[in-house]
């Protein structure tokens, strides 16, 4: 059965491109989840990569009860929090429907602001980035020194991590079983290639 569900992916100017391509990869192949990519607006915009992406949905007309996922990759926009009420106002909406939120490096900051980290285990570029990026953070007890953290639906992870971030987002979808998932880690992290029978 086909799940509903689409994979949203949030593009704002300056996003970085690798940080979701190999998750956005492995959602797409699986071809259970729809990738759709959301815009502040249905403006193109620019990739820190430079790729000119346009997107395929407004952020207000995002459906959290249709969502399974929805992925942040960093964008330097995410440090300054004016313009950022929307996205933080649908982060709360879409937890609350049970979708699953996945954000890194200053992706993170948003679904800090909004409050979604206060009792959820998480991590980020550091600790300092996140007390000196979000002033009301105060979540310092349910902060991992890991390179990604995956805890009741919610997904952080550090800019330089991003293969822990997909494995984490193919943990969350169930693209894969754990061994499997494991040996995609591997390839992806060490070069290392798995067993002809998988």
């Amino acid at each position: 059965m086909v799940d509903p569900g689409f994979a949203h992916v949030l593009l704002l100017d300056g996003y970085a491109d690798w940080e979701a391509a190999l998750a956005l990869c492995e959602i797409n192949e699986q071809g259970k989840h729809e990738v759709a990519p959301v815009g502040l607006s249905k403006n193109p915009v620019t990739s820190m990569g430079g790729l000119k992406v346009t997107p395929d949905v407004e952020l207000s007309q995002v459906d959290p009860s249709r969502t399974a996922i929805f992925i942040m990759p960093g964008a330097a926009i995410y440090k300054d929090a004016r313009g950022m009420k929307a996205v933080e106002e649908l982060l709360v909406r879409l937890h609350t429907a049970g979708a699953a939120i996945a954000a890194i490096c200053a992706a993170v900051l948003p679904v800090a602001r909004a409050g979604l980290l206060n009792s959820t285990k998480h991590t980020a570029n550091s600790l300092e980035f996140l007390k000196s990026s979000v002033p009301e953070y105060a979540a310092e007890d349910f902060f991992i020194e890991a390179k990604a953290v995956r805890d009741g639906g919610i997904i952080t992870a550090g800019g330089a991590d991003y293969v822990e971030f997909t494995v984490e987002i193919i943990r969350e979808l169930g693209i894969y079983d754990d061994t499997v998932a494991k040996e995609w880690y591997n390839l992806f992290k060490h070069g290392i290639i798995p067993d002809e029978h998988h």
